[in-house]
């Protein structure tokens, strides 16, 4: 049993206020079953797998198992390769995927199974034509993944992750008390009792064996791949048991899997960039000895006015912005209102 209490009290008080309660919980030395052997062998890969939804949605997902990574969270390989396969700008494999426009979102890493195995996905939200084009993605993933291999681990990437992690972690801001407590109570199970709270983000070990050996396994012969999409309404031969929904399931051609296994690389697939921006210094700088009670006006133009204040309560590095755009513009007309609510979406993904 794993047991976390949170309260404003002291550790004392809450001690004395919980053990009473669970003192008679018998201890039944229960050995926590783990799985060694993957549940997913040979027989469930190379597998293909195409879902008729109720919603008209576009999904494709693409799934290796993987060993269970957690003993290695100072490490953390999983996380190392999700930062790239999941990097959005130029020379990422969304990037590539967007500008042929055949797919919306790209999300990438790893991801729970038991205890003893894990998966390692890659999922993307398909425009209508990249439905059209699920092969050519699954080149491109694994264009990608050569680029990587060829690569090799960088350690200045991992310096990126560790210090990105560290700060979310430092300056993690406050959860609903009922989720943290559900959360560290399951990581108690995890992660020795000093390290259940960093445990999940602080990397320390730089190992590009251990990556090396998780980005071996991503391999066209070892993959599953999951499509979903009302256009397989005529190409699905069962029904699900309890939900009813229709699917089917069929093996990869292995001209398929030859071919992205000689895929090679593509040229605009690249490593991101160093990101000269993340921050690793947290001093604050001298505050202003009167600060004001209220936002200053700093600019004033014809088309914008800029205001501050400077922070004298949480003394946090942090910084909070807040646009507002006016303009009478996007109510003019229906063409100029639709235009609008076309550009809001693209300002959200900013």
């Amino acid at each position: 049993m794993g047991l976390c209490v949170l309260g404003k009290e002291s550790i004392e008080e809450l001690t004395e206020m919980v053990v009473p309660l669970i003192a008679n919980v018998e201890n039944m030395n229960v050995v926590v079953p783990e799985w060694k052997d993957h549940p997913v062998g040979p027989a469930q890969m190379k597998k293909i797998a195409y879902t008729v939804p109720v919603k008209d949605v576009r999904n494709l997902s693409m799934s290796w198992p993987i060993m269970d990574l957690h003993p290695y969270f100072k490490c953390n390989p999983g996380h190392y390769l999700g930062h790239l396969v999941g990097h959005e700008g130029k020379g990422s494999l969304l990037s590539e995927l967007k500008n042929r426009g055949w797919v919306n979102t790209l999300c990438g890493g790893q991801s729970p199974g038991a205890k003893g195995f894990m998966f390692f996905k890659v999922d993307v939200d398909l425009t209508e034509e990249g439905q059209e084009h699920i092969d050519d993605i699954i080149t491109l993933t694994y264009q990608y993944f050569n680029m990587l291999k060829r690569e090799g681990p960088k350690q200045w990437i991992f310096d990126e992750c560790k210090d990105l992690s560290a700060m979310t972690f430092r300056f993690k801001g406050k959860e609903k008390p009922r989720n943290y407590t559900t959360q560290v109570a399951g990581l108690i199970h995890k992660y020795s009792l000093s390290e259940v709270l960093s445990g999940p983000y602080l990397m320390s070990e730089f190992q590009p064996d251990l990556i090396t050996m998780v980005l071996d396994k991503l391999q066209p012969d070892r993959m599953r791949i999951f499509v979903v999409s009302k256009k397989f309404e005529d190409k699905t031969n069962i029904k699900e048991k309890w939900y009813g929904t229709d699917y089917s399931v069929e093996d990869i051609q292995d001209s398929k899997i030859q071919m992205w296994s000689k895929c090679g690389e593509n040229e605009n697939l690249t490593l991101p960039e160093k990101n000269d921006f993340i921050p690793t210094d947290f001093e604050l700088v001298p505050r202003e000895v009167d600060p004001a009670s209220l936002p200053e006006l700093i600019k004033d133009s014809a088309m914008t006015q800029l205001w501050f204040k400077q922070d004298d309560t949480y003394l946090l590095p942090k910084a909070c912005i807040n646009f507002e755009l006016i303009s009478s513009l996007g109510r003019s007309d229906p063409v100029n209102c639709n235009l609008m609510y076309c550009l809001f979406p693209c300002l959200k993904m900013l």
